[in-house]
C-alpha cells in the first residue's frame, strides 16, 4: 500500500508541477542585495505543485538593474543579467514526467529536485559615509614622505560578479540577503585601498588638495588598488567616491617642507642657476724671439741674418762665441 500511495503521491505532484511558472521580481528596495523569487502560478496549481520545481517552459522575467540566477540542486546553472523573457528549459515531453514519476516513487513522492530563483540587485549601492586617517607617500624632492591624510566623504558600489557574490557572500538564502549583514567589513576594505590609490595618485604629480576635484582619477586609482582584494572576489566594485575634505597632519607637511628646503639650498649651491658656465681657459702665447743687428746693420729676428747670411752669434777677441752684446767669458762689449 506504501508503493501505490507513492504512486499516486508521484503522479498528482507531477501534474501539478506540470503548470507553466512564471517568475518575476519587483523593484528590489535599497540595502537589499538579492532576494529569493516566487512563483507566480495559476489556481489549479498554487494549492498542489512544489514551490522547489520549476516546471519545463516556464518563464524567468529580468527587469533593468536586476540579474536573475538559476540553481539545481544547490548549482547554479543560469545566471540572466539580459532584461527580458527567459524560459526555463528542463526534462521535456511526456518521457521526461514519467522520468521524473519514476524519481519521485524513489523518495516517497517528493521531488528529487530542488529548482531555485535568487534575483540580485544590480543597481548602484549609494550614499555610504567613511571618515578615515590613511598614510599616503608623497612625492618630494629627494624621495618620499608618509603624511597621514584625514579624508572624508562618500562612496558608492554595486554587485559587479553576481556568480561571486552568490557563490562567496549570500548563499542560497531563504528570503533575502542585506547590505546590513556585511556590517563595516565593506567601508574598512574600502578605506584600506585609499592609501595606494593616493600614493600612486602623488606619484604622477598630483598635488592632495586637488584631489576633490579629479574624482574619476581617484576611482580609478581605487578600483586598480582593488583590483585582487577582497571586495573583488565577493564581487562587488567601487562606482562613484566624493570627496569633502581632504587635510593632512602638521608634522607630515613640517617633513616634506624641510626636505624641499634642503634640496632648494643644496641645489643653490652646488649649481648656480644664474651664473653662466666660465669660458675654458687658452694656452698661454709662446714668447716673441729677440732680435739682433747683424754687423751689417741689418736687424733679425732669426739665428741668421737675412740681408748677409751671417750667424746670429759673434766671435770675441778672447776667443768666446757669444750671442749677446757682451762676452759671456771677458765682458767684452760686441763691436760690429
Amino acid at each position: 500500500m506504501g508503493i501505490i500511495r507513492a504512486v499516486g503521491a508521484s503522479v498528482d505532484g507531477v501534474l501539478a508541477d506540470s503548470w507553466k511558472e512564471f517568475f518575476y521580481c519587483d523593484a528590489i528596495p535599497h540595502g537589499t542585495m538579492i532576494v529569493r523569487a516566487r512563483k507566480r502560478t495559476s489556481e489549479n496549481s498554487a494549492n498542489h505543485g512544489d514551490d522547489n520545481i520549476i516546471t519545463q517552459g516556464s518563464v524567468i522575467a529580468v527587469a533593468d538593474g536586476q540579474c536573475a540566477i538559476v540553481t539545481v540542486n544547490g548549482k547554479v546553472t543560469a545566471v540572466l543579467d539580459e532584461p527580458g523573457e527567459h524560459r526555463f528549459e528542463g526534462g521535456t515531453g511526456m518521457k521526461g514526467m514519467l522520468r521524473e514519476i519514476g524519481r519521485r516513487i524513489t523518495f516517497g513522492g517528493d521531488a528529487a529536485a530542488v529548482h531555485r530563483v535568487y534575483y540580485v540587485n544590480l543597481l548602484e549601492c549609494m550614499d555610504h559615509h567613511f571618515s578615515a586617517a590613511v598614510p599616503v607617500k608623497v612625492l618630494a624632492p629627494g624621495g618620499t614622505v608618509t603624511i597621514v591624510c584625514h579624508c572624508d566623504g562618500v562612496y558608492s558600489f554595486r554587485i559587479t560578479d553576481p556568480y561571486r557574490f552568490y557563490a562567496n557572500v549570500s548563499g542560497n538564502v531563504t528570503t533575502a540577503f542585506f547590505y546590513s549583514q556585511l556590517g563595516s567589513q565593506t567601508q574598512s576594505e574600502f578605506t584600506a585601498a585609499l592609501a595606494p590609490a593616493l600614493s600612486a595618485l602623488s606619484a604622477q604629480g598630483m598635488e592632495l588638495s586637488e584631489l576633490p576635484a579629479h574624482t574619476e582619477a581617484l576611482c580609478q586609482a581605487v578600483r586598480e588598488a582593488m583590483q585582487d582584494g577582497p571586495l573583488a572576489q565577493r564581487g562587488l566594485g567601487v562606482v562613484s567616491i566624493a570627496l569633502s575634505s581632504i587635510r593632512t597632519d602638521g608634522h607630515g607637511m613640517q617633513r616634506q617642507e624641510r626636505r624641499e628646503d634642503l634640496a632648494y639650498i643644496s641645489g643653490v649651491r652646488t649649481v648656480p642657476q644664474e651664473e653662466a658656465p666660465a669660458a675654458p681657459k687658452s694656452a698661454p702665447a709662446p714668447p716673441a724671439p729677440a732680435a739682433w743687428v747683424c754687423r751689417c746693420g741689418q736687424s733679425n729676428t732669426g739665428k741668421f741674418c737675412t740681408e748677409c747670411g751671417s750667424p746670429a752669434g759673434w766671435t770675441c777677441a778672447c776667443g768666446c762665441e757669444n750671442t749677446g752684446k757682451f762676452c759671456t767669458e771677458c765682458g767684452k762689449l760686441r763691436t760690429g
